[in-house]
């Protein structure tokens, strides 16, 4: 609703939401809500180029929500996961450093392999230019940012409810923190019907 540049109704959209649920039992990861997006978005006369930039500007948005919420979580609240593991073995500097490597490589291939370049580079290009649009208007960049933080914190608040309700005692943080973590490691490992 707020990443494409033209008014959508809000029923259809509310549905799409609602559907977007149930197709992750059928196709893993954030493919099929994509799809589904993209093809609900072609029916109301958006062009595939910016039905693609939408899909990842909300994902990107929906991620960088997600790794603040895990941050404030921490911070703020009282987060205690009960995790024994010692990270004193960890070369993280090593970990850093191949991660700089694979991308450079990526963004290497994509410039000097003329086939790559010609089907990701309008593909960027629509992505930064939708992107441009949603945070040049402070009312799209509020409700898009916004909303993604009101949906984790009324699973986090889910999530701490069906736990109060069992007796499960733990702190807001930590569900938020469970329900936002969760999704991140659900987006990595392809497992069909949030299973992960």
């Amino acid at each position: 609703m707020f990443v494409v540049p033209m008014t959508l109704p809000f029923w259809p959209l509310l549905t799409l939401q609602t559907a977007s649920q149930f197709i992750s039992l059928a196709v893993p990861s954030a493919a099929g809500r994509a799809a589904m997006n993209m093809a609900f978005l072609r029916k109301f006369g958006v062009s595939v180029t910016e039905a693609v930039a939408q899909g990842a500007i909300d994902g990107f948005s929906a991620f960088l929500i997600q790794v603040v919420i895990m941050i404030l979580a921490v911070v703020v609240g009282d987060v205690d996961l009960n995790l024994d593991i010692d990270t004193s073995e960890v070369r993280w500097l090593a970990i850093l450093g191949v991660i700089v490597l694979v991308v450079i490589g990526v963004v290497v291939a994509i410039i000097k392999v003329p086939k790559l370049h010609d089907k990701v580079m309008p593909v960027v290009t629509s992505a930064w230019a939708a992107l441009l649009v949603v945070f040049k208007q402070p009312n799209r960049a509020l409700g898009l940012l916004g909303s993604n933080f009101l949906y984790w914190n009324a699973l986090g608040l889910t999530l701490w409810l069906i736990l109060e309700a069992i007796g499960a005692d733990i702190p807001y943080g930590s569900a938020l923190f469970i329900a936002a973590g969760s999704n991140l490691l659900v987006g990595i490992m392809p497992v069909p019907g949030g299973v992960g």
